[in-house]
C-alpha cells in the first residue's frame, strides 16, 4: 500500500475512533455523574489528576522518541522504552505512596486516598502500552490503534456507568479506569504482536532520557497546574467543588477537542515550512484565527444554553459548576489560541522557552489559586484561570523574536465569543449586551468565508 494511502485511511480511522470516542465519552461521564453526585466525583477526580501528574512525568516523552526515531526501532530499542518505563512507572507509583501522610494532611479528607492507593497500583498500566502503541503507529495501522482506543473507551465507560448504577459511588469509576489502562497495555501487545522483555544499554537509556527530557519538560510543567484543583480546591472548599471543577473542565475538553487536533496538525504543518520566516509568518497568523474560531463556537454556544441544559442533563445538583465555566472556558480558548506560538516554538526547537512560559503560567494559575480560593471560592479558581493567562505575554515574546506578527485574524473572534462565555452569569435582558459583538462580527463577508472553511475543514476531517 502506498504511504499517502496509509495516511489517509489512518486519518479516516483516527476521526471515527475521534467521534465514537466523544459520544462513548459524553454519554459515560452524563451517566456517571447524575448516579454517584458531585461529591464522590469529585473524590474520584482528586485522586486521578494527582495519579495522572506521576503518569505523566513517567511517560518521559518516549513515545514520541519511538515514533519520531527516524532508524526503524529494532526489538532492542523497544525493550529498552519498556525497560526504562517499568522502572519508572514503579519508581514515581512508590513516589506517590510514599507521599500519601503528606497528602492527607494537606487535603484535611481522607477520603482521597483509598482511590489514590488502587490509582497508583494501576500506574504502570497506564505507560507500559507505549512501546507497543508506537510500533502501531509507525506502521500507521491506524485501523488498530483506532480499535484499540475506541474499546477501551467503552469499557471504561461501560463499566463505570453500570457499577455506578448499582451504588458503588466513588469505585465505580476507579475500578473502570483500571480496566481500560489494563486493557490498553495487554491488547496493544497483542495487536503489535509485541512480547515486551528486560534489555539494559546505558548509551542507548541515555539517549532516551536526553531526547525525553527535552521534548517532554514543557509538558511536565504546564501540567503542573491539573495539580490546583484537587491540592487547593480540595484543601479549602472540599471535594464537592473540586467534583464541579473536574466536571467542568471535562465539558470544556470535549466542547474544545478540536484544540489537541490542531495542536497536533499545526506541529506537522509548521514543520515543513519552518525554514520558509514568511511562510510560517503566514501559517500562524491564519491559524490563530481558525483556533479563535473553532474552539469559540462550541465553548460560546454551549455557554448561551448551559443554564437550561447543565441541571437538566447532570441534574440540579451540579448546577453550582455554571459559575465557573465561564472562566475555565476562557482560560481553555486563550489557551488554545497561544498554543500556536507554542507550536512554532517547537518547530524551531525552542522547547525550553516554551517550558519556561509554562512555568510562569503554572506559577501564576497556583499562587493565584491559593490566595484567592480560600477567600473567593470557586470564583478564586476562575480568577486564576485569568491572572495565569499574563504568561502569554512571555510565550509572545519569544515568538516575537523569531519573527513580526499580528492577531489580526483572531481578534475579532474574541471580541465576538469571549463576552458570550459569561452570559450564563447574567440575565435577560442584560445577555443581549453580552451578544452584541457576536452579531456584529458574523454578519461581516470575512467571518461568513471563515466559517464556511472551517466546516470544509471538519467535513474532510482535518480538524
Amino acid at each position: 500500500m502506498q504511504l499517502r494511502e496509509k495516511v489517509l485511511r489512518g486519518g479516516i480511522y483516527l476521526s471515527l475512533r475521534q467521534g465514537i470516542g466523544l459520544a462513548v465519552g459524553v454519554a459515560g461521564v452524563l451517566l456517571v455523574t447524575r448516579l454517584i453526585g458531585p461529591t464522590q466525583y469529585g473524590l474520584y477526580r482528586g485522586a486521578l489528576e494527582i495519579m495522572a501528574f506521576f503518569a505523566g512525568v513517567a511517560r518521559w516523552g518516549l513515545d514520541a522518541y519511538l515514533v519520531r526515531r527516524e532508524e526503524q526501532p529494532t526489538r532492542a530499542v523497544y525493550n529498552q522504552a519498556f525497560s526504562l518505563l517499568l522502572l519508572g512507572s514503579l519508581g514515581f507509583a512508590a513516589l506517590g505512596f510514599m507521599s500519601e501522610p503528606l497528602l492527607g494532611r494537606w487535603m484535611g479528607d481522607i477520603r482521597y486516598l483509598a482511590p489514590l492507593r488502587f490509582l497508583l497500583a494501576a500506574l504502570p498500566f497506564t505507560v507500559l502500552s507505549i512501546p507497543a502503541v508506537a510500533q502501531l503507529e509507525r506502521e500507521l495501522d491506524y485501523r488498530k490503534v483506532a480499535a484499540l482506543e475506541t474499546v477501551g473507551q467503552i469499557l471504561y465507560q461501560g463499566l463505570s456507568v453500570a457499577l455506578a448504577w448499582k451504588g458503588w459511588g466513588l469505585w465505580a469509576p476507579v475500578a473502570g479506569y483500571i480496566l481500560w489502562q489494563v486493557w490498553t497495555t495487554l491488547a496493544s501487545c497483542v495487536l503489535a504482536r509485541y512480547r515486551p522483555g528486560w534489555h539494559w544499554s546505558t548509551p542507548l537509556a541515555r539517549e532516551m532520557l536526553n531526547y525525553g527530557a527535552g521534548y517532554s519538560s514543557s509538558f511536565w510543567v504546564y501540567n503542573l497546574r491539573s495539580l490546583v484543583n484537587p491540592l487547593i480546591v480540595g484543601r479549602y472548599l472540599g471535594p464537592q467543588e473540586v467534583g464541579f471543577v473536574s466536571l467542568t473542565i471535562r465539558l470544556v475538553e470535549v466542547l474544545g477537542f478540536v484544540r489537541a487536533a490542531t495542536f497536533r496538525l499545526s506541529i506537522a504543518t509548521l514543520g515543513r515550512v519552518q525554514q520558509d520566516a514568511a511562510r510560517l509568518k503566514r501559517a500562524l497568523e491564519e491559524g490563530l484565527g481558525l483556533q479563535a474560531l473553532a474552539l469559540g463556537m462550541p465553548l460560546a454556544a454551549f455557554a448561551l444554553v448551559a443554564p437550561m441544559a447543565l441541571p437538566r442533563l447532570f441534574g440540579n445538583q451540579w448546577a453550582p459548576a455554571l459559575a465557573i465555566y465561564p472562566y475555565i472556558a476562557l482560560g481553555f480558548f486563550a489557551g488554545g489560541v497561544f498554543a500556536m506560538l507554542a507550536s512554532v516554538l517547537y518547530v524551531r526547537r525552542r522547547n525550553f522557552q516554551v517550558t519556561g512560559a509554562n512555568a510562569v503560567h503554572s506559577i501564576l494559575f497556583g499562587t493565584v489559586a491559593i490566595l484567592l480560593v480560600p477567600r473567593l471560592g470557586l470564583l478564586g479558581y476562575g480568577c486564576a484561570e485569568i491572572g495565569a493567562m499574563a504568561s502569554y505575554f512571555v510565550l509572545h515574546r519569544f515568538a516575537a523574536r523569531l519573527f513580526p506578527f499580528n492577531y489580526r485574524s483572531a481578534i475579532p473572534w474574541a471580541l465576538a465569543f469571549v463576552p458570550v462565555l459569561f452570559t450564563p452569569l447574567v440575565g435577560w435582558p442584560w445577555r443581549l449586551f453580552l451578544l452584541l459583538p457576536l452579531a456584529t462580527v458574523s454578519l461581516s463577508p470575512l467571518a461568513r468565508g471563515k466559517l464556511v472553511e472551517v466546516w470544509t475543514l471538519f467535513r474532510r476531517g482535518t480538524i
